[in-house]
């Protein structure tokens, strides 16, 4: 198995950090700490014109049909800079799960938006007990005919001042594996709250509670009861 990077990735790679190295020095990254939204948006928008939030997506769908490794590459180097913002989120915990087990409907809907910048998403699954098991999932979620209502609260959720999307695991009906159900809310929806959380690092993150959120059936993720298995692939 060769695992050498081929010349593409190794322009990738050596761009990214030229890039990197140039708007995203120490001193940024220091300054992001006491920064309200946690990242700079200029840099935001300028790696969403480079193509990096689409790096990993379909061209059919607004991204530019690269591969898991060429994400690896770019990641990798974000790493190296100490990259602040919701690019992991967004792009891999929301993208990249909504590309895999999403309906027609939700890649359509989303991705196109994901892969330009223009949505920014977050993953909402830790709960009090912090497992990240189906045996973690108790926040409850009532189903109707054609809606879902949530209740309760998400832990460590990652950037949620600023996200478009939230991917929420909610238990709808059984235990452990089974009865998992994920819904895609939006970051503003009515009965949505949030309280910073301090951290060690200083980034980001929130504590989300979700006050009776109703969000309609197409949002959910996966089908009914099957969100953990989704989970596991992510």
């Amino acid at each position: 198995m060769d695992l050498a990077l081929t010349e593409a990735q190794e322009m990738l790679k050596n761009s990214a950090r030229e890039f990197l190295e140039r708007e995203c020095p120490p001193s940024l990254v220091r300054a992001m700490e006491d920064d309200e939204r946690g990242y700079p948006t200029h840099l935001w928008e300028q790696m969403a014109g480079l193509g990096w939030m689409g790096l990993a997506f379909p061209q059919e769908h607004g991204g530019e049909g690269g591969s898991l490794t060429d994400l690896a590459v770019l990641l990798e180097e974000m790493g190296r800079a100490m990259l602040p913002g919701p690019f992991f989120g967004t792009v891999v915990n929301v993208g990249l799960t909504i590309l895999d087990a999403g309906s027609d409907f939700q890649i359509q809907q989303y991705i196109p938006r994901l892969a330009s910048g223009a949505l920014i998403g977050t993953a909402a699954v830790l709960e009090e007990n912090a497992q990240y098991s189906q045996d973690g999932i108790n926040m409850s979620g009532e189903l109707s005919r054609d809606s879902l209502q949530l209740s309760g609260s998400k832990l460590f959720v990652e950037s949620a001042n600023t996200a478009d999307l939230m991917l929420v695991p909610v238990r709808t009906s059984g235990s452990g594996e089974h009865g998992v159900t994920i819904a895609l809310i939006p970051g503003t929806a009515s009965g949505v709250s949030m309280s910073a959380l301090e951290s060690i690092a200083r980034d980001r993150q929130y504590e989300v509670s979700f006050n009776s959120v109703s969000v309609p059936t197409e949002e959910i993720l996966g089908g009914v009861g099957e969100g953990w298995p989704v989970l596991k692939r992510s």
